[in-house]
């Protein structure tokens, strides 16, 4: 890996052949091997259930309210959501041995109202249940348009809380 100078300049890291990507063992081996993509979304709840009321802030681009998963071919996404519970009212992500609960998602338009999980894979909650990650495989040819819902609870997971924003995978890795 070398370094260049860009805009104003800054350094940048430039990708030499036989960088692997991602491991920290720059110059060994041939070729290079893609790591999906880390991505933190922070999610502010700022009035509770019912008609949650939220707002997302991210440096994925977006288009029409749409997060688009642009990711040059990479094996997709680790998605990070950090929950800010603006409310007061303790809403936190179900415990990690719910955490399917979490999350669900479905290619389409429709929001997801029932356990699916067809875009996002929900892997892991903290201890504090304010932090969320999932894996969006990004997979070849591309989704397209997807609805999520996240799914907060203040109850130990009696009953939820669903916030409903989407996304559009628009590339997957190379074959």
């Amino acid at each position: 890996m070398s370094e260049d100078k860009g805009i104003h300049g800054a350094a940048i890291d430039v990708l030499e052949p036989g960088d692997r990507v991602g491991t920290g063992e720059q110059g060994k081996g041939k070729g290079m091997t893609k790591q999906p993509w880390d991505v933190e979304i922070d999610v502010h709840l700022t009035k509770g259930c019912p008609d949650p009321t939220f707002e997302l802030h991210t440096h994925l681009p977006s288009q029409n309210g749409k997060f688009l998963f642009e990711n040059n071919h990479r094996p997709g996404f680790n998605v990070t959501f950090t929950l800010f519970d603006d409310t007061g009212e303790g809403y936190v992500f179900p415990a990690q041995a719910q955490v399917k609960d979490a999350c669900w998602s479905q290619a389409g338009t429709s929001c997801p109202t029932s356990p699916v999980w067809d875009v996002f894979d929900p892997r892991h909650v903290d201890h504090n249940g304010t932090t969320l990650t999932v894996y969006n495989e990004n997979p070849s040819p591309p989704i397209g348009d997807f609805q999520f819902t996240l799914r907060v609870t203040k109850d130990d997971g009696a009953s939820y809380c669903a916030l409903d924003p989407g996304g559009s995978d628009m590339n997957g890795p190379r074959s």
